[in-house]
């Protein structure tokens, strides 16, 4: 029960961080598009609120990926806990990023380069990353405990 309830909180604490910093998370991604001439549109404030409230379940889901790492391998260290996290959340990143510049790549080609921001689906990108950082942290880490034993 007192694992849960720490599983819990870790879920609240990064989903609460997660909403907290969407704005600035956007404003980044807005930023990276408008260096590269695209113009972006917000067409519903509606959607904007639907859309910090899914990062938000998206940021907050980290502990428990990182839980199914540690019930699908031993994790021995502090160190192999703060790689698996850092693992998560760097796929994280490195997907999102490649949404950002792969349609600035396709809009390169384009005369009109509006954008709509609600169809970089920026979300959906993240949590694929989050979910490939969790496989790769999975085996990495039964790599590394068989080469030890």
């Amino acid at each position: 029960m007192k694992n849960i309830l720490i599983y819990f909180a870790r879920f609240l604490f990064f989903a609460i961080l997660g909403f907290l910093s969407y704005q600035f998370f956007m404003q980044i991604s807005v930023n990276q598009l408008i260096a590269r001439k695209i113009e972006t549109v917000f067409l519903k404030l509606s959607g904007q609120f639907e859309q910090r409230f899914m990062f938000a379940l998206i940021i907050g889901i980290i502990p428990v990926l990182y839980l199914i790492v540690k019930k699908s391998t031993k994790i021995k260290s502090n160190f192999q806990m703060l790689f698996v996290y850092l693992n998560i959340i760097i796929f994280g990143i490195i997907f999102w990023q490649f949404r950002i510049y792969s349609v600035i790549y396709i809009a390169s080609d384009c005369i009109n380069t509006t954008l709509v921001i609600s169809r970089l689906n920026l979300n959906f990108w993240i949590f694929i990353g989050l979910i490939i950082g969790t496989i790769t942290s999975i085996f990495i880490l039964i790599f590394i405990n068989k080469n030890k034993t």
